[in-house]
Protein backbone atom coordinates (compact mmCIF):
# COMPACT_ATOMS: atom_id res chain seq x y z
CA UNK A 1 0.00 0.00 0.00
CA UNK A 2 1.42 3.38 -0.98
CA UNK A 3 -1.50 5.61 -0.17
CA UNK A 4 -5.16 5.75 0.66
CA UNK A 5 -7.51 5.06 -2.24
CA UNK A 6 -10.28 7.68 -1.92
CA UNK A 7 -12.57 5.52 -4.04
CA UNK A 8 -12.43 2.55 -1.69
CA UNK A 9 -14.58 3.01 1.42
CA UNK A 10 -12.83 2.32 4.70
CA UNK A 11 -13.79 -0.94 6.35
CA UNK A 12 -14.44 -1.31 10.06
CA UNK A 13 -11.03 -2.92 10.37
CA UNK A 14 -9.44 0.05 8.58
CA UNK A 15 -11.04 2.48 11.01
CA UNK A 16 -9.94 0.43 14.00
CA UNK A 17 -6.37 0.34 12.71
CA UNK A 18 -6.39 4.09 12.12
CA UNK A 19 -7.67 4.72 15.64
CA UNK A 20 -5.03 2.44 17.17
CA UNK A 21 -2.32 4.27 15.24
CA UNK A 22 -3.59 7.61 16.54
CA UNK A 23 -3.76 6.39 20.14
CA UNK A 24 -0.30 4.85 20.08
CA UNK A 25 1.25 7.81 18.26
CA UNK A 26 -0.33 10.24 20.74
CA UNK A 27 1.27 8.49 23.72
CA UNK A 28 4.65 8.10 22.00
CA UNK A 29 4.82 11.69 20.75
CA UNK A 30 3.78 12.92 24.20
CA UNK A 31 6.38 10.80 26.01
CA UNK A 32 9.36 11.13 23.65
CA UNK A 33 8.70 13.93 21.22
CA UNK A 34 8.12 13.92 17.47
CA UNK A 35 11.73 13.45 16.35
CA UNK A 36 12.52 10.50 18.61
CA UNK A 37 9.62 8.32 17.47
CA UNK A 38 9.72 6.31 14.25
CA UNK A 39 6.88 5.11 12.05
CA UNK A 40 8.14 1.57 12.51
CA UNK A 41 7.83 1.84 16.31
CA UNK A 42 4.33 3.30 16.08
CA UNK A 43 3.20 0.58 13.67
CA UNK A 44 4.63 -2.21 15.82
CA UNK A 45 3.01 -0.90 19.00
CA UNK A 46 -0.32 -0.51 17.18
CA UNK A 47 -0.01 -4.02 15.73
CA UNK A 48 -0.26 -2.60 12.23
CA UNK A 49 1.69 -2.98 9.01
CA UNK A 50 4.48 -0.42 8.56
CA UNK A 51 2.66 0.84 5.45
CA UNK A 52 -0.48 1.55 7.50
CA UNK A 53 0.71 5.03 8.53
CA UNK A 54 1.24 5.97 4.91
CA UNK A 55 -2.10 4.45 3.93
CA UNK A 56 -4.15 6.23 6.57
CA UNK A 57 -2.28 9.53 6.98
CA UNK A 58 0.30 9.96 4.20
CA UNK A 59 3.44 10.37 6.32
CA UNK A 60 4.71 10.93 9.85
CA UNK A 61 4.13 14.71 9.70
CA UNK A 62 0.50 14.18 8.74
CA UNK A 63 0.09 11.63 11.54
CA UNK A 64 1.44 14.16 14.03
CA UNK A 65 -0.98 16.81 12.76
CA UNK A 66 -3.84 14.31 13.18
CA UNK A 67 -2.72 13.65 16.76
CA UNK A 68 -2.61 17.39 17.50
CA UNK A 69 -6.05 17.83 15.93
CA UNK A 70 -7.40 15.13 18.25
CA UNK A 71 -5.84 17.00 21.17
CA UNK A 72 -7.41 20.27 20.01
CA UNK A 73 -10.85 18.66 19.83
CA UNK A 74 -10.50 17.32 23.38
CA UNK A 75 -9.27 20.68 24.69
CA UNK A 76 -12.14 22.49 22.97
CA UNK A 77 -14.51 20.11 24.71
CA UNK A 78 -12.90 21.01 28.04
CA UNK A 79 -13.33 24.70 27.23
CA UNK A 80 -16.99 24.14 26.42
CA UNK A 81 -17.61 22.08 29.56
CA UNK A 82 -16.06 24.75 31.77
CA UNK A 83 -18.25 27.45 30.23
CA UNK A 84 -21.43 25.42 30.52
CA UNK A 85 -20.67 24.45 34.13
CA UNK A 86 -20.66 28.09 35.19
CA UNK A 87 -23.12 29.62 32.74
CA UNK A 88 -25.52 32.15 34.29
CA UNK A 89 -23.80 32.14 37.69
CA UNK A 90 -21.79 34.84 39.55
CA UNK A 91 -18.14 35.20 38.45
CA UNK A 92 -16.79 33.51 41.59
CA UNK A 93 -18.97 30.46 40.87
CA UNK A 94 -17.86 30.51 37.23
CA UNK A 95 -14.23 30.46 38.33
CA UNK A 96 -14.87 27.54 40.67
CA UNK A 97 -16.57 25.63 37.83
CA UNK A 98 -13.68 26.41 35.48
CA UNK A 99 -11.09 25.11 37.94
CA UNK A 100 -13.12 22.04 38.85
CA UNK A 101 -13.67 21.01 35.23
CA UNK A 102 -10.08 21.54 34.14
CA UNK A 103 -8.58 19.77 37.13
CA UNK A 104 -10.94 16.80 36.82
CA UNK A 105 -10.04 16.45 33.14
CA UNK A 106 -6.32 16.58 33.90
CA UNK A 107 -6.51 14.03 36.70
CA UNK A 108 -9.13 11.78 35.11
CA UNK A 109 -8.44 8.32 33.77
CA UNK A 110 -10.07 8.76 30.36
CA UNK A 111 -6.81 8.48 28.36
CA UNK A 112 -6.48 12.25 27.97
CA UNK A 113 -3.41 12.72 30.16
CA UNK A 114 -1.18 12.52 27.05
CA UNK A 115 -2.54 15.88 25.89
CA UNK A 116 -0.87 17.84 28.69
CA UNK A 117 2.45 16.09 28.04
CA UNK A 118 2.20 16.69 24.30
CA UNK A 119 1.31 20.36 24.71
CA UNK A 120 4.18 20.85 27.16
CA UNK A 121 6.57 19.52 24.52
CA UNK A 122 4.93 21.64 21.84
CA UNK A 123 5.37 24.82 23.86
CA UNK A 124 9.00 23.99 24.67
CA UNK A 125 9.82 23.36 21.03
CA UNK A 126 7.10 25.04 18.93
CA UNK A 127 6.27 23.55 15.54
CA UNK A 128 4.01 24.76 12.78
CA UNK A 129 0.96 23.50 14.68
CA UNK A 130 1.65 25.65 17.75
CA UNK A 131 -0.14 28.65 16.23
CA UNK A 132 -3.17 26.45 15.55
CA UNK A 133 -3.32 25.35 19.20
CA UNK A 134 -2.92 28.94 20.39
CA UNK A 135 -5.62 30.29 18.08
CA UNK A 136 -8.22 27.55 18.48
CA UNK A 137 -7.77 26.56 22.13
CA UNK A 138 -5.54 28.67 24.34
CA UNK A 139 -6.61 32.17 23.24
CA UNK A 140 -10.35 31.47 23.71
CA UNK A 141 -9.57 29.82 27.05
CA UNK A 142 -7.56 32.79 28.29
CA UNK A 143 -10.19 35.26 27.07
CA UNK A 144 -12.89 33.40 29.00
CA UNK A 145 -10.84 33.23 32.19
CA UNK A 146 -9.70 36.87 31.88
CA UNK A 147 -13.31 38.01 31.65
CA UNK A 148 -14.16 36.11 34.86
CA UNK A 149 -11.14 37.37 36.78
CA UNK A 150 -11.66 40.91 35.53
CA UNK A 151 -15.26 40.91 36.73
CA UNK A 152 -14.27 39.66 40.19
CA UNK A 153 -11.48 42.23 40.48
CA UNK A 154 -13.42 45.12 38.97
CA UNK A 155 -10.77 45.52 36.27
CA UNK A 156 -10.64 45.27 32.50
CA UNK A 157 -9.87 41.78 31.13
CA UNK A 158 -6.69 43.02 29.45
CA UNK A 159 -5.32 44.68 32.58
CA UNK A 160 -1.82 43.29 33.33
CA UNK A 161 -2.90 42.43 36.87
CA UNK A 162 -5.72 40.31 35.49
CA UNK A 163 -3.46 38.59 32.98
CA UNK A 164 -0.93 37.70 35.68
CA UNK A 165 -3.74 36.30 37.85
CA UNK A 166 -4.95 34.20 34.92
CA UNK A 167 -1.48 32.73 34.43
CA UNK A 168 -1.26 32.06 38.17
CA UNK A 169 -4.55 30.16 38.15
CA UNK A 170 -3.50 28.09 35.16
CA UNK A 171 -0.18 27.35 36.81
CA UNK A 172 -1.86 26.07 39.96
CA UNK A 173 -4.20 23.84 37.93
CA UNK A 174 -1.28 22.35 36.01
CA UNK A 175 0.72 21.79 39.19
CA UNK A 176 -2.09 20.06 41.07
CA UNK A 177 -3.07 18.16 37.93
CA UNK A 178 0.33 16.52 37.46
CA UNK A 179 0.68 12.80 38.27
CA UNK A 180 2.02 12.19 41.76
CA UNK A 181 5.69 11.18 41.51
CA UNK A 182 6.60 7.83 43.15
CA UNK A 183 8.93 9.41 45.74
CA UNK A 184 6.70 12.33 46.67
CA UNK A 185 6.64 12.80 50.48
CA UNK A 186 3.56 11.17 51.98
CA UNK A 187 2.14 14.44 53.29
CA UNK A 188 2.42 16.09 49.88
CA UNK A 189 0.92 13.04 48.18
CA UNK A 190 -2.13 13.20 50.45
CA UNK A 191 -2.58 16.89 49.70
CA UNK A 192 -2.42 16.25 45.96
CA UNK A 193 -4.51 13.09 45.87
CA UNK A 194 -8.03 14.56 46.07
CA UNK A 195 -8.77 16.71 43.01
CA UNK A 196 -11.98 18.08 44.56
CA UNK A 197 -10.13 19.39 47.61
CA UNK A 198 -7.40 20.75 45.34
CA UNK A 199 -9.94 22.55 43.16
CA UNK A 200 -11.53 24.16 46.21
CA UNK A 201 -8.13 25.27 47.48
CA UNK A 202 -7.12 26.82 44.14
CA UNK A 203 -10.46 28.63 43.92
CA UNK A 204 -10.41 29.93 47.52
CA UNK A 205 -6.76 30.99 47.29
CA UNK A 206 -7.24 32.69 43.92
CA UNK A 207 -10.51 34.47 44.67
CA UNK A 208 -9.09 35.95 47.87
CA UNK A 209 -6.14 37.34 45.90
CA UNK A 210 -8.22 38.51 42.93
CA UNK A 211 -10.46 40.65 45.14
CA UNK A 212 -7.40 42.67 46.16
CA UNK A 213 -5.94 43.04 42.67
CA UNK A 214 -7.33 46.54 42.06
CA UNK A 215 -5.33 47.82 45.05
CA UNK A 216 -2.05 46.64 43.50
CA UNK A 217 0.00 48.73 41.05
CA UNK A 218 -0.59 47.75 37.43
Amino acid sequence: MTGSDPKRPKTTQDLRTRDRLLQVAAEMFADRGFKKVTIREISAAAQANVAAVNYHFGDKDALYRAVVQRAIEAMRETNDLSREAGRGTPPETQLRAYIRVFLSRLTGHDRLSWIHRLMSREMEGPSEVTRLVLREVLEPRMQHLSAIVGEIAGLQPDDPRVMRAVLSIQGQILLFGRPIAPRTPQLWARLLADSTVAADHIANFSIAAIRDLAALPA
